[in-house]
């Protein structure tokens, strides 16, 4: 049996913010879902680590870097929607880059996959919409499913010798993506692979492939050109898909000086949301000097989270004829308490009773705290109910003066979200 940490250190671990091994020595795993949804800034995998769980460090939103130490691989959902994630460093022990390893890292500007990556996942990169730069260097032999869709800021790619197939919807949607390189020994490209990439002006394709997909290219922008050898395959698709040919004529893109999208005027309409389970995602509108910026062609929006309790950002990333980003706060809260009571009863107890504030809104429970009058610290106890409170709270000393408070709860992922406290209340304990 792997010798494992003990729980209590490992909860510390993750609360505080630090590495969560005591001793590095006697860990070489990872479970599944370990640190998913934790409030980590950074992390060192110890070089011990050999496994890695599914969606391991998933939706730890404050994780801004992460050092990987010698695992042999990037587990599937191992970083999915880590929306803060900035800095990853792939070492050359890594092998394979499965299914959403980075799906939805929307702060992943730059990626470097090295010559010892040979598999890389469905869905890696996807929505990465800060992703600028990726180089890959690794003997791939395909380009899987969605791998950059979505992408917004990735503008060239050139890929290694060894692929030999674009599949579906690889680069859907990136909308900045202006010059690609197919190298040779590329056989096909496949449904959608660049379908969307409303700026794609230039794409190298070998002689070697034999088949685009009809819908290779849809949505493309009419001055395509589709570089290759005379009388090759990609030429004859090029003709009778109305697509510009050149055999050696590259089309530079027009150097247009980009403006500051953080000189612009941004406003969201609301930027106060209670918790209720469903999607809050703010209106936002940007204006620039006076004239309204359309999303999709000057920006690309995207929100740090929609449904999880605390302080979250819509943030405008510059595209087109825009660089930079800019963004604005809100908050998802927890429901207070209403109409809070508390009323002696027989046998030393007390009988609390409160309300949501909104009745759509959602909770898990209630939390109760109360002390004796004069003293220090509260004793807290949570109450798991989604409606209305009505909880006795017994073993209370007879005669003491007590004071009381409640406030709302929600649990989401592994942590506990709270309202404001109620107003105290104070109860002299008679019976």
């Amino acid at each position: 049996m792997k010798n494992r940490i003990i729980a209590i250190v490992l909860s510390f671990a993750v609360l505080s913010g630090v590495n969560a091994w005591a001793d590095e020595t006697t860990v070489n795993e990872i479970k599944n879902y370990e640190f998913y949804g934790s409030d980590l800034e950074s992390y060192e995998i110890p070089d011990m680590v050999e496994e890695v769980g599914i969606y391991a460090f998933s939706k730890s939103e404050s994780l801004k870097s992460i050092s990987l130490g010698n695992i042999p691989y990037i587990s599937s959902g191992m970083f999915y929607d880590c929306t803060s994630l900035e800095d990853v460093i792939i070492p050359e022990s890594v092998k394979e880059i499965r299914n959403h390893a980075f799906a939805g890292c929307i702060s992943l500007k730059e990626m470097e996959i090295p010559e010892s990556v040979t598999k890389l996942g469905i869905n890696a990169f996807y929505n990465c919409k800060a992703l600028e730069s990726v180089k890959v260097d690794g003997e791939v032999s395909e380009i899987p499913e969605s791998l950059f869709e979505g992408c917004d800021l990735l503008s060239s790619m050139e890929l290694p010798i060894g692929v030999t197939t674009i599949k579906e919807r690889a680069f859907k949607d990136c909308l900045s993506l202006y010059n690609v390189v197919l190298p040779e020994g590329v056989l096909s490209i496949e449904d959608e692979a660049f379908s969307g990439c409303s700026k794609l002006l230039n794409i190298r394709i070998p002689e070697t492939v034999d088949y685009i997909s009809d819908s290779a290219f849809s949505g493309c922008q009419s001055k395509l050109n589709i570089v290759a050898i005379k009388d090759s395959y990609a030429e004859n698709y090029a003709k009778s898909h109305g697509i510009n040919y050149t055999e050696i004529e590259v089309v530079e893109p027009e150097v247009v000086e980009k403006k500051d999208l953080t000189k612009a005027e941004m406003t969201i309409d609301e930027t106060e949301f209670i918790f209720d389970k469903k999607s809050h995602r703010p209106k936002v509108t940007v204006l620039y000097e006076g004239e309204l910026l359309t999303e999709g062609v000057d920006y690309s929006l995207v929100y740090t989270n929609v449904k999880k309790p605390g302080t979250h950002k819509a943030r405008i990333n510059g595209m087109g004829d825009f660089q930079g980003k800019k963004t604005k706060k809100y908050t998802i809260s927890v429901v207070n308490p209403k109409n809070v009571s508390a009323v002696n009863i027989k046998k030393k107890s007390v009988r609390f009773k409160a309300k949501k504030q909104i009745k759509k809104a959602a909770i898990t429970g209630y939390q109760i705290a109360y002390k004796i009058d004069g003293k220090k610290g509260y004793n807290r106890k949570r109450i798991k109910n989604t409606g209305n409170l009505n909880y006795v709270l017994t073993k209370l000393k007879k005669n003491k003066k007590y004071n009381l408070r409640v406030r709302c709860y929600v649990k989401y992922g592994k942590k506990y979200y709270y309202s404001d406290w109620s107003e105290i209340i104070t109860k002299r304990i008679k019976k």
